[in-house]
């Protein structure tokens, strides 16, 4: 039996009617949205193995200290340019090159009414490696009988108009969600204008079944030096918004950690994360996932059977009482460096009913996506 067809026995399919929902333009500056600190304090944002029983209960956060704010559903705005948009001599004048001025894209293409809530959801997160093989991207995201039909889906690595994709220039997230019939929000991670002819983006991005709003995009502290180095705007980052599902908000955060360091850093911007997860008004539902860049397998003996608190960053989740996502699965996610494979990809959940799920076998990316199945409570 499928973890899908397990978790659909917790119960009947649930409906509630929707909420009123308002309209807000997602169009904000970074400036609006916050940004790294760059001294090493946790970013500003906008607003265990499984046992005997094939679900797991993710612990509930505590209540926020204020009452949650009001649904502010995204509005439609995809630019035709750039959604990094730097002002004439703001890099020559001395403006920082991470934390840019930005604009997040957003639009609507969902065919499932909010108020529908059924028994599960089915939660993908991929790095789809640029977009290099993106019609495979796309061919499986709509045949794959663990991935079609996803209800959310945590893109990174996603190229927007980037000549390096292929094709080239494809916005893959927009693509993507206009095949599966899904909303969208997303943000620029690096702007390559000065790295590559032509320019191009590469983004993270939210695609939902479910109405999205109260957006934020958490610019996460630098552990590299990518401007000097390779002439690469922006920086690593998360992605969050809020679910409306039936009347319930979830939030989910798509996450891309950094490469270029043995674990400080990545628990640095794990701590950053988890910040925003816990700023007053957040839902109590929640799932962060995507790429943590964790070195969890052993090179020696080509396993994953390191104990999942040997990386920092995976301690900080653990420790501030969020569930694996994946309890129970001790494979590779990511191909490897061209001789031995690594878990890259996280899924956490706390608030909600889950039943963990495993990688995918893929040859569309360099990555394999993961999945959860979660519940409401």
């Amino acid at each position: 039996m499928t973890t899908r067809a397990l978790l659909g026995q917790l119960g009947p399919r649930r409906t509630a009617p929707a909420l009123a929902l308002a309209s807000a333009c997602v169009g904000l500056l970074v400036a609006c949205s916050g940004g790294s600190s760059g001294g090493g304090a946790p970013a500003a944002s906008t607003s265990a193995p499984v046992g005997s029983s094939p679900t797991t209960t993710a612990p509930v956060a505590s209540a926020p200290a204020t009452l949650a704010p009001v649904f502010s559903q995204v509005a439609t705005l995809v630019p035709s340019g750039p959604l990094t948009q730097l002002p004439q001599g703001y890099l020559a004048g001395g403006g920082d090159p991470v934390n840019v001025p930005h604009v997040l894209e957003a639009d609507r293409f969902s065919d499932r009414k909010a108020s529908q809530v059924p028994a599960t959801l089915r939660v993908v997160a991929w790095n789809v490696e640029y977009g290099r093989h993106s019609q495979a991207v796309l061919d499986q995201l709509q045949s794959d009988p663990e991935l079609a039909g996803a209800d959310v889906i945590l893109l990174t690595e996603v190229p927007r108009h980037d000549p390096e994709s292929t094709p080239p220039g494809i916005n893959l997230a927009r693509e993507a969600a206009q095949l599966l019939r899904m909303d969208y929000v997303l943000a620029p991670s690096w702007y390559r204008a000065l790295e590559v002819p032509g320019g191009g983006e590469h983004c993270s991005a939210i695609l939902s079944k479910y109405p999205l709003g109260n957006v934020s995009h958490i610019r996460l502290t630098p552990a590299y030096d990518h401007y000097t180095s390779l002439q690469r705007i922006g920086g690593r980052h998360a992605l969050a918004a809020d679910l409306q599902v039936g009347a319930r908000r979830l939030r989910m955060t798509a996450v891309h950690l950094a490469t270029r360091d043995f674990g400080p850093e990545r628990a640095l911007q794990a701590d950053e994360v988890l910040g925003d997860t816990s700023r007053p008004g957040r839902p109590s539902l929640q799932l962060v996932g995507g790429d943590f860049n964790t070195w969890n397998c052993s090179p020696f003996r080509w396993d994953c059977t390191n104990p999942l608190t040997a990386e920092s960053c995976l301690r900080r989740f653990f420790d501030s009482g969020w569930a694996d996502g994946t309890a129970g699965f001790r494979s590779f996610t990511q191909k490897g460096l061209g001789f031995f494979p690594q878990r890259l990809d996280w899924l956490f959940v706390r608030g909600l009913l889950v039943v963990p799920g495993r990688a995918v076998p893929t040859s569309a990316a360099d990555h394999l996506p993961i999945f959860c199945d979660v519940a409401l409570p």
